[in-house]
């Protein structure tokens, strides 16, 4: 059985030795690869943790998605339509 590929950033950060996942080889060219370690590089010259800011990139986006609703329009999808 064969493992998938993927691609990895490796990196130090505070004495610790950290990995970052960039994608899959299958989904993510070589160009791309580079493009996204090359800005994973940029932000730890400005001090900051690459996997951190991805990560509050993706809540971000999470929180983009959900969106609000109103309290009524939450119960009905979860219990039903009550009234």
């Amino acid at each position: 059985m064969t493992r998938p590929k993927s691609w990895i950033f490796r990196f130090t950060t505070g004495g610790k030795s950290r990995e970052m996942g960039l994608g899959s080889a299958r989904d993510i060219s070589l160009a791309m690869a580079r493009a996204k370690a090359a800005d994973a590089r940029r932000q730890l010259a400005d001090g900051a943790n690459p996997i951190a800011a991805r990560d509050g990139l993706r809540a971000q986006e999470r929180l983009q998605k959900v969106g609000t609703i109103a309290l009524s329009e939450c119960a009905e999808k979860k219990m039903g339509t009550w009234r």
